[in-house]
């Protein structure tokens, strides 16, 4: 569900991107949790973009570690920033795959979507 907010952020349906990264982030994926914090920052909610980052720094997402420490910095609260810059280091988290230059397979990606909640 996250990668699929992100294709549709790349094309320019915010609408529908924040949509999926909602129910990403309801299921618990840290990712979803980072860009509902990013797209938070761009609408100027620093607060609520500090709340998604943390949720997701705290799931031990490395993007929202990174995230927050930023947040942080900016706000002045520097030995916090430094714990989470800290602790992403340590992560061991690998990024989501890329998609295919052609695209998704979007009849597999409908056929999920049709499927049985996860």
């Amino acid at each position: 569900m996250n990668n699929l907010g992100n294709l549709l952020r790349q094309r320019g349906d915010m609408a529908a991107a924040e949509h999926w990264w909602r129910r990403s982030a309801e299921a618990g994926n840290g990712d979803a949790l980072a860009s509902l914090g990013a797209l938070s920052t761009e609408r100027g909610d620093w607060a609520r973009a500090e709340e998604l980052f943390r949720e997701s720094a705290q799931a031990g997402n490395a993007t929202g570690m990174l995230n927050l420490a930023q947040v942080l910095l900016r706000t002045g609260r520097v030995r916090e920033a430094e714990r989470w810059l800290r602790a992403a280091g340590e992560t061991r988290a690998a990024p989501e795959p890329a998609l295919a230059p052609e695209g998704p397979d979007l009849r597999a990606v409908t056929a999920w979507l049709d499927g049985p909640a996860r």
